[in-house]
């Protein structure tokens, strides 16, 4: 307390805050990829079916439709995403040649090996290459990972480190920064991360893995960062007897966090869990969104990535949970100030319309008349936000997801 004292008293100092300690848990599991295989359905048409020989047994790549996001683009190797990590093992055959230059916030220097390996296993899952008839696939495996050092050989992170690392990343040249870490913050954490969302980068963090209902787990908590929580292959939230995805109104997504297959050291394969692995899940979404859309900035890369999930209904009530694709017919439409549907039928009709919240409550009905084509406009008193819709007529019933921007 003393010392905190004579440092907040010396002239010229606005501030003073701990380098506190972010905590990462232990979450690889044991298993071989021979033993966990499954047979391949034949029915399986429509994705895109990469030549690595993991992609079979990547039950999140098709829950979370990324193989059919495939279809349109792996990703844009101009699209670069930051691992704010333990770095990562530059010579992994599914890595290597997704990587560009990053930096050792631990020993200030521009070595980036990872020697304890949770960042290995987080780049995989984004990033590990398609298509090169290796192991896995990642989500975005045709971008490029930037790997920033700060996580110890212990898997702490100290807040200084991260702090500069967010920092570094929003100067340089990625457009999306993945955090895996967590810890009680900080107001200086708080302005580099808003620093970062000026610079127009899309920032997710992992929610946790305490399961219990939690909104004070930073960088998660943040304002601008993507809260992502942990879904399991049955499309409920992860949890084990000994831990689990944390939940609550903080949690803005849920994306796979169980049996995640992924990279290890030594160019090695195995699954993990954790929510660690759900964020650079989030992250390879949001660097799909950006290949296909360079223009777009991270507010319409978060806008888009909510559009684009699906609701299920977990424990704790019904949640978003990560759909890559996108770039379907069935993907919902981002529109602005006023929502407008085009309506074609045979005869002149009444109609109905109905909007519901992500919770499926109903938040506003108009109805009026429409000839055999024409436009229905309408400027509901909604905040912004995902809302259903539900159009009724004497012919038929439609519905539809839309982001709604005011």
């Amino acid at each position: 307390d003393s010392f905190y004292l004579l440092l907040k008293n010396m002239p010229g100092v606005e501030e003073v805050e701990p380098n506190a300690i972010l905590q990462v848990e232990p979450e690889l599991e044991s298993a071989s990829l021979e033993e966990t295989f499954s047979t391949h359905d034949s029915t399986f048409e429509g994705p895109y079916i990469p030549n690595d020989w993991g992609y079979w047994y990547q039950w999140n790549l098709h829950t979370t439709r990324a193989d059919w996001a495939w279809n349109i683009t792996k990703g844009d190797s101009n699209i670069v995403i930051a691992i704010i990590d333990s770095g990562v093992d530059t010579s992994h055959v599914d890595l290597r040649n997704n990587l560009v230059a990053g930096y050792n916030f631990i020993d200030n220097n521009t070595d980036i090996q990872d020697t304890y390996g949770h960042g290995t296993r987080v780049a995989g899952v984004v990033a590990a290459e398609i298509d090169n008839y290796e192991g896995i696939a990642g989500i975005a495996g045709g971008c490029r990972v930037m790997p920033l050092r700060c996580m110890d050989d212990s898997g702490d992170v100290k807040l200084r480190q991260a702090i500069n690392a967010i920092l570094y990343a929003a100067d340089e040249e990625a457009k999306i920064i993945s955090m895996s870490f967590s810890g009680g913050g900080s107001s200086a954490e708080r302005r580099a991360i808003d620093y970062a969302w000026r610079k127009d980068r899309f920032l997710c963090a992992s929610a946790g893995n305490e399961s219990q209902d939690t909104s004070h787990l930073y960088p998660a908590a943040y304002k601008h960062v993507m809260s992502v929580g942990g879904s399991n292959r049955d499309d409920e939230r992860w949890s084990d007897e000994d831990c689990g995805s944390n939940y609550g109104e903080s949690v803005d997504i849920y994306a796979p966090g169980e049996h995640i297959w992924t990279t290890l050291l030594g160019s090695n394969y195995g699954t993990c869990r954790g929510t660690s692995y759900s964020s650079p899940a989030i992250a390879g979404l949001a660097a799909l969104i950006c290949s296909v859309h360079p223009e777009y900035t991270n507010e319409e890369v978060w806008d888009a990535i909510i559009s684009s999930a699906d609701t299920i209904e977990i424990d704790v009530g019904k949640v978003l949970r990560m759909n890559c694709d996108l770039f379907t017919a069935s993907a919902p439409s981002i529109q602005k100030d006023t929502l407008s549907f085009d309506y074609t039928g045979t005869k002149p009709t009444d109609y109905r319309l109905t909007f519901y919240d992500v919770s499926g409550r109903k938040v506003y009905e108009t109805h009026g008349s429409v000839g055999e084509m024409g436009r229905i406009d309408r400027h509901p008193p909604l905040p912004h936000g995902v809302y259903f819709w539900e159009m009724r007529t004497r012919f038929g019933t439609g519905t539809g997801k839309v982001v709604y921007l005011k």
